[in-house]
């Protein structure tokens, strides 16, 4: 009977520890992305320049890049679920503060001051899912790290969709604003989960950032994830961006290409779901790393040779995308020492990733800007995905530490 309670009561931890987990990647991407869709009703409310605008759309990345790499140390210094909770009580801090009704110079301050800290909130928050993944289900990592990603994007789909709607009947403030209510959920989720934990001795306690693992950063394995990981990403952001702008230089009309890139967001997700269960093809991760990257890599050159067909590649570019992204953030737990916290690994890992991903779309924009031409965007995107598929070799590798 003893046994049975027990089992019982993991079975019943294991429950909350996934919702907890999903309800958490649930309020990352949505805030962010609700932002796009109104940013022309905002820069003429707000009067915002171009280079603001732009400030405002780049903060996000920018604000991952810089805050990632102490997001373990936080976790170290707090524990995992009072970091959590500190992460979206940034978030709903940042959306708040966004929904603030005032107007002139004050409100652009404002405006960018709650950018920066709800991407902050959200970098930490970033990180930290990984090693939650790894700490609650470590014999199931890919699979949850699908289902969170998954769901991530399906939120910030939705965010995506019904923002201008929202906005043409309440004001961009409020349609801006609508996703403070489930971060409040999220956060009220996870203190009782924290202590919930706490009472039962299962999270683990603060510790000394002395006793952390060996520095990834000394760890040859660790930059070549992160390499991979900031590659994959510029290839996602990049045809997050562009490919509408791509389609319609090929003769592709503005309401199909917009279409398109719903089809590019859409197979994503169900990317995210159906490749997990792959990754272990060939005994280690090299042919599906790999393999991913040459999807986009085929699915790009396609689009750009024979138009024609534009709806079978991006279909096709959004599951390697998908593929990529559950590949890059389910091999930081994979790869992290036996019995050791992922937390350091994915702290470097996105923080390296995230610094050239902005480097990498600002030095797009420029060649765009300078060549006129989307021409530029597709050849780059070409070149990252031969990198990241010979980066796929080394990095699927079967090894830790």
């Amino acid at each position: 009977m003893l046994d049975a309670g027990g089992g019982s009561r993991r079975l019943g931890y294991t429950a909350v520890a996934l919702i907890a987990i999903l309800v958490l990647a649930a309020n990352l991407r949505a805030a962010i992305s609700a932002v796009g869709p109104v940013l022309p009703m905002i820069a003429e409310d707000l009067a915002l320049s171009d280079a603001v605008q732009g400030v405002l759309t780049a903060a996000p990345i920018a604000a991952f890049a810089l805050v990632s790499p102490f997001g373990h140390r936080i976790a170290a210094r707090l524990g995992v679920e009072a970091a959590v909770v500190l992460a979206l009580g940034l978030i709903a801090l940042g959306i708040a503060m966004r929904s603030i009704p005032i107007q002139g110079a004050a409100a652009v301050v404002v405006l960018v001051l709650a950018t920066a800290v709800l991407g902050g909130g959200v970098a930490v928050a970033n990180v930290l899912l990984p090693v939650l993944a790894r700490r609650d289900f470590p014999a199931r990592v890919p699979t949850v790290t699908g289902h969170y990603i998954a769901l991530q994007s399906a939120v910030a789909a939705l965010a995506a969709a019904v923002a201008v709607p929202v906005a043409a009947i309440a004001g961009w403030r409020t349609a801006l604003g609508v996703w403070l209510l489930p971060v409040a959920i999220a956060l009220v989720v996870w203190v009782i989960h924290r202590r919930g934990a706490a009472v039962r001795g299962e999270a683990p306690a603060p510790t000394d950032a002395s006793s952390l693992p060996r520095s990834p950063w000394t760890s040859p394995a660790a930059w070549q994830l992160a390499i991979y990981f900031g590659l994959q990403s510029c290839s996602f952001y990049l045809l997050l961006g562009w490919l509408p702008t791509i389609e319609q230089e090929l003769g592709i009309s503005a309401g199909a290409a917009g279409f398109h890139l719903g089809v590019f967001l859409v197979v994503g997700i169900a990317a995210n779901v159906v490749v997990p269960p792959c990754l272990n093809l060939g005994g280690d991760q090299r042919l599906v790393a790999s393999v991913v990257a040459l999807i986009g890599l085929v699915a790009v050159f396609g689009l750009w040779a024979w138009p024609a067909a534009a709806p079978w590649w991006v279909g096709l570019a959004g599951f390697g995308a998908g593929a990529s992204m559950v590949v890059a953030l389910s091999l930081i737990p994979l790869r992290s020492a036996v019995g050791a916290d992922s937390g350091p690994l994915s702290s470097m890992v996105q923080g390296v990733g995230y610094a050239g991903v902005t480097i990498g779309l600002l030095l797009v924009g420029w060649a765009k800007q300078t060549t006129g031409s989307s021409a530029v965007v597709v050849a780059v995107v070409l070149g990252l995905a031969v990198v990241q598929a010979l980066v796929g070799l080394l990095v699927g590798r079967d090894r830790r530490g």
